[in-house]
């Protein structure tokens, strides 16, 4: 994370890649969102464990930049409080929100989505690893939505497809079904 404040998308400006911002260094994740800001990057913004380091104006800064912010429940809570706007203010603001519910799975609603989207959590038969919630949530909605699908601009109701198949392929190497 120390040297996350040395990262530039500059090299990155002519090539319109999907930015995802994900928790490391609060001064580091506030440029982030400038650059993307300036350079009309499109983004993803993860505010994670850092929901209580970053700044009023940071956070708003990077909602009002994303086009999909994804966050567990208590974070989306911390988030709303700290930018001063009710949960579903929020939703209307930000295209695709993504609130991550633990072993209750996750809730997909937004401006972009006609209607929220239910995503249960996966079950396992036996846990081969003991991994923390958020190892296999969060990264199982980069594959899913953004790597996937948002990158080539399909539809919501396709990215869902995708991300029901990558959460359960990627699964599939920590849990025996």
């Amino acid at each position: 994370m120390a040297d996350s404040r040395s990262l530039s998308l500059s090299p990155w400006k002519s090539k319109r890649p999907f930015v995802i911002i994900s928790p490391h260094d609060p001064k580091a994740m506030h440029h982030q969102v400038k650059q993307c800001k300036a350079y009309g990057l499109r983004l993803f913004y993860d505010v994670g464990q850092q929901a209580n380091s970053l700044g009023d104006r940071d956070i708003l800064s990077g909602i009002e930049a994303t086009e999909i912010l994804i966050a567990n429940d208590y974070e989306i809570t911390v988030i709303c409080h700290k930018i001063g706007m009710s949960a579903s203010k929020l939703k209307a603001l930000v295209p695709i929100v993504v609130t991550t519910l633990g072993g209750d799975g996750s809730i997909i609603e937004g401006k972009n989505v006609p209607s929220a989207l239910k995503i249960d959590a996966v079950k396992p038969k036996r846990l081969l690893i003991q991994p923390a919630p958020e190892m296999l949530i969060v990264p199982a909605f980069y594959m899913g939505i953004s790597v996937v699908g948002i990158c080539h601009l399909w539809a919501i109701g396709v990215c869902m497809c995708v991300l029901r198949r990558r959460a359960s392929g990627y699964s599939n190497a920590l849990f025996q079904f």
